[in-house]
């Protein structure tokens, strides 16, 4: 037995603490050379490892009879091991039409599930799969050219979420075949894997043999030693990004997160540009199909004060930068979002019901004694109060209409709504769903912000009308 490749795996499993005594651990075997080296080195050291293992292989089914012999194939090996073994066949063809995948998306996806289900219904702790060194700087330089940030170009995990763990990733190709050879190991070769179509075959083939004979005969090594630099320094940040982010966001649900960009604005540019990915991954669940441009976008807005600017980002994520405030939101929310029109007339006195924003509005008449004696406490945003004598039109709730003028209390001069609603901050998405009071063409108040000048009350007043607004009802 080759016992300085089977102490370089072991030494991996220690390095990153994979397995601890007693875990079940759960192989993924594809039947290829990597997926059966890492069975059998965990097998020869599992009595050392004390752990139990179990056998899982899923049948793609893309290549027909052969994707069924593969699948026997591994069942064999796993009974002249006596290793209990799950074999599911996934029809990865429908799930990439469902889905709108790459067929290799789509098989990788399907494959992970099938691995959760299976550790799960074995409960097995740990999953263990055949990724190798060269993998990892096949996985590098796709990322690189791919436009991804430090997490992308870090590689793979040797462990990733404390269950997914890589005891092979950090030995070479070669040191795989040798073994293989050494022990005269049976393997099933994938053809797929020497055609020259996808971006990881044309590394594999092309790139990596070329920087070997060219420029550096250790590339593979130096790769994956970069990878591991840049991993830890990776977490480091991600560590650190996440104890400050409680403080940078505003507001967060299932479909929106909403950013305070005067915070964000405050930290490093490598800061600012982690704080939006993790942000994207708690929205969007991944950071499939996220780049570097998309954060650079992003960062542009908010750095040029693009105030207003919306981006469209992969798999329905839309971004909105809007006066000091960056929301990320889920393109469906947008879609829920239908025009809202309403005018209806203020019951005085009385209760005023508005369904949609949901807003209470509670009038009533009262004397400048009362107005007087209550003072500055019934004075607030959602509380107003109108020489009731001075008002000549109807008085009704609605939304705002083009051409809508204001005159704001204590200014001068009238300016149009929109200029106001500039002015003032007030998000685009928002400004359809605030009421005003109008009296006949005028308004008397945009509800939560600002009074009128017309119909004020002053020392003349004899009847002061109160318009009380509850947000929600």
């Amino acid at each position: 037995m080759n016992r300085l490749f089977l102490d370089r795996v072991m030494d991996c499993i220690y390095k990153y603490k994979m397995i601890a005594e007693g875990d079940a651990v759960l192989i993924g075997i594809s039947g290829g050379i990597d997926s059966i080296t890492l069975l059998y080195s965990l097998y020869f050291l599992s009595d050392k490892l004390k752990c139990s293992l179990i056998v899982t292989h899923a049948n793609h089914g893309l290549r027909g009879e052969q994707s069924d012999r593969e699948a026997e194939f591994v069942k064999r090996i796993a009974a002249e091991l006596k290793l209990p073994c799950i074999i599911e066949k996934i029809d990865v063809l429908r799930y990439m039409n469902e889905k709108g995948l790459s067929k290799q998306a789509a098989a990788r996806e399907l494959r992970y599930d099938f691995f959760e289900r299976a550790s799960k219904k074995t409960s097995a702790n740990k999953i263990a799969l055949g990724h190798n060194a060269d993998d990892q700087a096949e996985t590098v330089l796709m990322r690189l050219l791919r436009g991804s940030g430090a997490s992308g170009i870090a590689g793979m995990r040797a462990v990733r979420d404390g269950k997914i763990i890589r005891p092979l990733i950090e030995i070479k190709r070669d040191e795989i075949t040798e073994f293989v050879e050494e022990k005269r190991l049976r393997y099933v070769e994938d053809p797929s894997n020497l055609e020259p179509y996808y971006l990881r075959n044309k590394i594999r083939l092309n790139l990596i043999p070329l920087l070997k004979e060219e420029y550096n005969p250790n590339i593979v090594d130096t790769l994956r030693e970069t990878a591991e630099i840049i991993r830890d320094e990776d977490e480091f940040l991600e560590s650190y990004c996440s104890t400050i982010l409680s403080d940078i966001i505003q507001s967060k649900g299932n479909e929106a997160i909403e950013i305070d960009v005067l915070k964000l604005k405050n930290f490093h540019i490598a800061i600012k540009r982690r704080i939006i990915r993790i942000v994207l991954k708690m929205l969007k669940g991944d950071l499939l199909k996220i780049s570097v441009v998309h954060v650079e976008e992003i960062l542009n807005s908010i750095n040029k004060g693009f105030s207003g600017k919306s981006l469209n980002l992969p798999d329905g994520i839309c971004v909105l930068y809007e006066y000091d405030k960056l929301k990320l939101f889920r393109e469906a929310e947008v879609e829920e979002e239908a025009e809202v029109r309403f005018d209806i007339p203020l019951k005085i006195p009385g209760e005023t019901i508005l369904s949609a924003p949901e807003y209470k509005f509670i009038a009533e008449i009262i004397s400048p004694v009362d107005f007087a004696a209550a003072g500055f406490s019934l004075r607030n945003k959602f509380t107003a109060f109108f020489d009731m004598d001075k008002l000549k039109g109807a008085l009704r709730v609605r939304n705002r209409v083009n051409g809508d003028i204001f005159h704001p209390s204590g200014m001068k001069g009238s300016k149009k709504l929109k200029e106001f609603f500039i002015d003032e901050k007030i998000p685009r998405r928002e400004r359809d769903s605030i009421p005003l009071i109008v009296s006949g063409d005028i308004i008397l108040w945009i509800v939560g912000e600002r009074t009128a000048d017309y119909g004020k009350v002053d020392k003349d007043t004899k009847k002061i009308l109160k318009i009380e607004a509850i947000k929600g009802n």
